[in-house]
């Protein structure tokens, strides 16, 4: 494989040279998702002022309408950016082969998400293994060289002999696209031209992993993992739903027990992590105070004992 610095300043040639196509790219597919996303609900707003049935059906009707349309365009969305990043040619024909390729490339964005997310339930080393492992399989999607379970193999397959550079070159990439916007009031400005930057030095690298081993062998067994680590995933969104509204139903039935929950866990410190989360300018160890706050004090709420009822008073009133 090539230095890191031959990858970087390839990457940097390759992002110099499609920055028109990536822009256009994002820019049209980030548009048609926004307004089909919300045409359904303007007209949902304009016939419940109308008076057209229950509001509950309109609204329902909508927003089932929208989110399809937010998951399908956005995924569309995804591949032509990945094929913009990939390939020398125009926005419109990277739109274009995308909208043709959406159906596969969403099937195999899913086996990533149901291996990667269940390799992340588990612990954090196997989802950060398995987020590198997999890592260029949506590159090898978009160029058909493989699809669906195909594609992660390939992906494992080229990655594992080369797992260190690839870590590395990963990190360097989202740390370098991501840099800009920790630049204050300028920096989201600098990030709508810049972000694309990661697609197209994960692209190189995919390219570089290709040649470096044009024929890889795929793990044994791949769709069998990739289906338990789904089912590890679906569990545990389900324990964690469960957990919430068990918090939830916990608080309705008596108030005081969280507040008590509350005031034990809170420290000026948390609290000042939980206020810059909320305000949206946290530092990532901020978050994750927050996060470790409100998950303990949900644990301490179940945990907790519950507050013995008040005797009834007399039915008499006092005498």
């Amino acid at each position: 494989m090539p230095s890191f610095s031959d990858w970087l300043r390839a990457s940097w040639e390759d992002y110099r040279r499609r920055l028109p196509a990536l822009l256009g790219t994002a820019g049209a597919a980030g548009a048609a998702t926004m307004l089909a996303t919300a045409a359904p609900l303007l007209v949902a707003a304009v016939l419940s002022l109308g008076g057209a049935g229950p509001a509950w059906k309109v609204w329902g009707a909508a927003g089932a309408v929208a989110v399809l349309a937010a998951l399908w365009l956005s995924t569309w969305g995804q591949a032509a950016l990945i094929i913009a990043a990939s390939r020398d040619q125009t926005a419109g024909a990277s739109l274009s082969a995308a909208w043709r390729g959406t159906p596969a490339f969403a099937w195999t964005f899913t086996l990533i998400l149901l291996a990667v997310g269940g390799g992340w339930v588990l612990l954090l080393i196997p989802g950060f293994v398995l987020s590198v492992l997999l890592s260029v399989a949506p590159f090898y999607e978009v160029a058909g060289e493989a699809r669906g379970l195909g594609a992660l193999g390939l992906s494992w397959g080229r990655v594992r002999p080369h797992y260190g550079r690839t870590a590395r070159r990963m990190l360097a990439a989202t740390v370098l696209t991501a840099a800009p916007g920790i630049v204050p009031y300028v920096g989201w400005i600098v990030m709508l031209f810049w972000a694309p930057f990661g697609a197209v030095a994960m692209a190189r690298l995919a390219e570089d992993l290709r040649a470096a081993e044009p024929a890889p062998e795929a793990p044994g067994r791949l769709g069998g993992l990739v289906a338990a680590l789904g089912v590890v995933l679906l569990l545990g969104c389900g324990a964690a739903i469960w957990s919430g509204v068990r918090t939830v139903r916990a608080v309705e039935r008596d108030p005081g027990r969280y507040e008590a929950a509350l005031m034990r866990e809170l420290t000026p410190s948390s609290g000042q992590a939980v206020i810059a989360t909320l305000e949206g300018r946290a530092t990532d160890g901020q978050k994750r105070q927050a996060y470790e706050f409100m998950l303990s004090t949900a644990t301490s709420t179940l945990a907790a004992p519950s507050a013995p009822a008040a005797p009834a008073a007399p039915a008499g009133g006092t005498p």
